[in-house]
């Protein structure tokens, strides 16, 4: 059978390891961009698909490149064929501009911090909360208009916002519904035992994918229980301290419990990864 993921590097990452043990084979990886939300894996599903076109201007906040990456028939051949998708939907966050869903680390890094101070000060205030459109005249004005053409459209339309819990579901029940195959749908990981504010939004994660999995009839997968077992400090980067990246070895270690778990539930017996 074959299988897809769409994620970030906690989904790709196992599966590359996979790949390297040869448990699996990797049949197509002409491009691979991370996503957090239900908005953003459903861009990524449609572009791969053929169904969508992203300008290549949007391309460096989408994929992390300088140009969307071309669609060729094998891709979308190879996505007709997939048996099943694993998706992890671990954020609330979502940073969208008109009908595009941008990917907020790629914004970061290829956006705001090429600007400089000014653009990071409007964009802490759109984070905030504060219009866009007001936002962007300020700093138009602090630049003496000196903003290229196409920045300004992203300056005078981007939108940022956390989704409820409504939104986050209906989003998975949209996806759920352009996938139109079964899903394996995974959060982040996250830690019971601990009294924060990021905890307390990832254990809310967990719930509602959890509770969306089992609403949709797809199967779910958390790394939350295997993370504790192996430990922290070496399951997790930098000693433990690292709270979004796994190591290495915990790579390999997920990679084989999801195998694992799809053969369990008889979705992928010898299984291939389709898109990686």
């Amino acid at each position: 059978m074959r299988f897809g993921v769409i994620g970030t590097c906690r989904v790709h990452n196992p599966m590359r390891c996979m790949i390297e043990d040869e448990r699996i084979r990797m049949i197509w990886r002409g491009y691979n961009a991370f996503t957090h939300n239900p908005m953003e894996a459903i861009q990524y599903l449609k572009f791969a698909r053929g169904e969508s076109r992203i300008p290549d201007t949007f391309a460096p906040f989408i994929f992390r490149t300088d140009q969307a990456p071309t669609v060729d028939d094998k891709l979308v051949a190879e996505m007709r064929q997939l048996d099943f998708l694993i998706v992890e939907i671990s954020s609330f966050s979502r940073l969208s501009c008109g009908r595009y869903e941008f990917q907020q680390n790629y914004f970061s890094e290829n956006f705001i911090r090429k600007g400089g101070v000014d653009y990071l000060s409007w964009w802490r205030d759109v984070s905030q909360g504060k219009p866009a459109e007001q936002s962007a005249e300020d700093l138009i004005q602090r630049l003496d208009g000196a903003v290229p053409v196409q920045s300004e459209e992203i300056i005078r339309t981007l939108a940022f916002s956390e989704l409820s819990d409504q939104s986050f579901c209906d989003g998975i029940r949209r996806l759920s519904v352009i996938a139109g195959m079964p899903l394996v749908l995974v959060p982040h990981f996250s830690f019971d035992h601990e009294d924060n504010a990021i905890s307390a939004l990832r254990l809310r994660n967990r719930k509602l994918v959890e509770e969306m999995s089992k609403e949709l009839n797809h199967d779910f997968f958390d790394a939350s229980e295997l993370l504790m077992r192996f430990g922290r400090e070496a399951a997790l980067k930098n000693g433990g301290r690292d709270l979004y990246h796994y190591s290495p070895e915990f790579d390999a270690h997920v990679g084989d419990a999801m195998l694992r778990s799809l053969d369990a539930a008889d979705l992928a017996p010898q299984a291939r990864v389709a898109a990686h």
